[in-house]
């Protein structure tokens, strides 16, 4: 593979911190997803208390056995969404398929951390940039 434009470089890097992000969320939702099904299974056990002592009907009792159908569900869902983004990451990092990568969040993946931007890194990016145009022969548009 020869040389890439600053510019595929640019989408490379944000394709892949988008599909670490997507990983760390998926696996936070599949975790919340998990203890939402561990809640219904006590709220079914619950109902069928409930119904055993007549306070509650069969209606009651199917009810909650379909919310826990569905919360069963959703943790799976997330895990084959995983998989899938897992397999876009490796292929675009030019690994195969099934590697065993890992994926770390520091600190808590959910809190948003504000980014303050360096002049002297956006100099240097920018410099990059020209430079790598100047090599591949690809003039940069504004």
């Amino acid at each position: 593979m020869g040389p890439i434009s600053a510019t595929a470089a640019q989408k490379l890097a944000a394709d892949i911190l988008f599909l670490h992000t997507k990983i760390v969320f998926l696996d936070e939702r599949a975790a919340t997803g998990e203890a939402g099904e561990r809640l219904r299974e006590q709220i079914v056990d619950f109902v069928a208390s409930q119904v055993k002592a007549e306070l509650k009907t069969l209606l009651d009792q199917n009810i909650a056995e379909l919310a826990l159908a569905d919360a069963r569900s959703l943790p799976r869902t997330y895990r084959t969404e995983r998989l899938l983004c897992m397999g876009r990451l490796a292929s675009e990092l030019n690994l195969f398929p099934a590697a065993d990568l890992k994926i770390q969040a520091e600190g808590d993946p959910l809190t948003l951390h504000p980014r303050l931007l360096d002049v002297a890194d956006l100099l240097d990016c920018r410099r990059l940039e020209i430079e790598l145009d100047r090599v591949t022969g690809t003039v940069m548009t504004q």
